[in-house]
């Protein structure tokens, strides 16, 4: 198929190289604003003349042959263990490697987008995305707290966040908290939310618009928990979601070394 911009369509091609039988190429080229190769016998006249009225067509631009390309069974097993289990794209390539198969994370991730099977919406039967939840960490002890909040994003669902977590970490021996750093939600921006957090830390951080690598921690947490534990089999309904959580201990083995994240997940189902 020609793109938009292209100056020769199929007619135009035929045209052109009948003119080229009485006339110069360049004469012609010219005339038409391309270049005298495009015209001559690197192109379209010589496909005209070896291959006929099929010459003048677009080719397909892959390639013969690709060496390096995954195979196709090591496909099936990617689709296959995604849809059966619902792993995400670092664990199916673990899996793959115990079996033999090495594949990084990341040829694993593009395979999913092909296959119709990287969002987890396309994976429920209902088609539902995850439910909002909220996350808070201690940097340096890597205590992290979660809950489940309502589908409200306002400030006063904020700061009641804010102040369970505070009481959370304040029972874990943390009784002072000097910055918190947040996303740059309107509801974090809100006059009550910064009010509340200012009475009771010293800096309030938010990070840059669409760039959760800033508060990576949360971020790489709230992924894990996600595609590891709340979402990695079929739930009959949020509370079962719910109760998963709140009785889950988790670490955070599965960011550091490499360790599999299936070592340290422990919960009521298990």
């Amino acid at each position: 198929m020609t793109h938009a911009n292209a100056p020769l369509n199929i007619e135009e091609r035929r045209r052109l190289v009948e003119r080229c039988r009485s006339r110069p190429i360049a004469h012609v080229a010219a005339e038409v604003g391309v270049s005298r190769a495009c015209l001559s016998k690197s192109k379209w006249k010589n496909r005209s003349g070896t291959y006929g009225e099929v010459g003048l067509r677009d080719r397909s631009s892959v390639p013969h042959s690709s060496p390096t390309r995954t195979p196709p069974e090591v496909v099936e097993r990617i689709e296959q263990l995604r849809l059966d289990n619902k792993w995400s794209a670092r664990r199916i390539a673990l899996e793959l490697a115990d079996q033999g198969a090495q594949i990084s994370e990341r040829t694993v991730g593009r395979w999913l987008a092909p296959l119709c099977i990287n969002h987890r919406r396309f994976l429920d039967p209902n088609g539902s995305t995850d439910r909002p939840r909220r996350s808070g960490s201690w940097p340096a002890s890597r205590v992290t707290w979660s809950t489940w909040t309502s589908t409200r994003s306002d400030a006063a669902t904020a700061v009641a966040f804010f102040n369970r977590a505070r009481a959370f970490f304040t029972a874990h021996g943390i009784h002072w908290i000097v910055r918190v750093v947040t996303d740059s939600g309107a509801n974090y921006r809100a006059a009550a939310f910064v009010h509340s957090l200012i009475s009771r830390a010293s800096r309030h951080q938010r990070t840059k618009p669409y760039t959760p690598r800033h508060n990576g921690k949360v971020e790489g947490y709230q992924r894990i928990l996600a595609e590891e534990l709340l979402y990695a089999r079929q739930r009959t309904s949020e509370s079962e979601r719910a109760r998963a959580i709140a009785v889950c201990r988790t670490g955070w083995r599965g960011l550091i070394g490499g360790a599999p994240v299936r070592t340290v997940w422990r919960s009521h189902d298990e």
